[in-house]
């Protein structure tokens, strides 16, 4: 049987179609805690980022505190622009979220106001993540948080 150079040719361009297309925010990644500035130090962190819908991400984060403790959290972001409630397991102090076209900024709010916002700088290495906000306890804080693709 006799292979045709064609079928390599439409292979190849399709492989590198997937990859060039493919969402530098979707993936598996680990936190990298030394290139990190966090207020609540941890362990050991990771995000699972999957499109599940057309402008609609499910980020999936399992954290272990330095007490050794984990911590589940599922949150769905639509990235609309357009104010939504926080649909979440374990979720954040906010009841609602805004995420901007492409998931590149995420403001979350209690009762109307502000308590967070992210600006997430995506490539296909890693996120990193430059987040202000209020903590549960009425501290303000800045993380940046670097993530590096697994």
């Amino acid at each position: 049987m006799q292979t045709r150079p064609w079928k390599f040719i439409l292979v190849a361009l399709t492989v590198s179609c997937v990859v060039w297309g493919a969402d530098p925010l979707v993936g598996t990644f680990k936190l990298n805690a030394e290139k990190s500035k966090l207020h609540n130090p941890v362990q050991s962190e990771t995000l699972k980022v999957d499109l599940i819908a057309p402008n609609t991400y499910r980020s999936v984060i399992d954290i272990v505190n330095t007490k050794g403790e984990k911590r589940h959290t599922e949150v769905i972001r639509i990235a609309d622009g357009k104010e939504h409630p926080v649909e979440a397991v374990n979720r954040p102090l906010g009841d609602t979220q805004i995420a901007s076209p492409g998931l590149r900024k995420v403001v979350l709010k209690k009762d109307g106001k502000v308590v967070s916002e992210m600006e997430i700088k995506a490539s296909p290495e890693g996120h990193i993540v430059t987040q202000t906000g209020t903590d549960a306890n009425g501290k303000p804080y800045k993380d940046v948080i670097v993530w590096e693709r697994q």
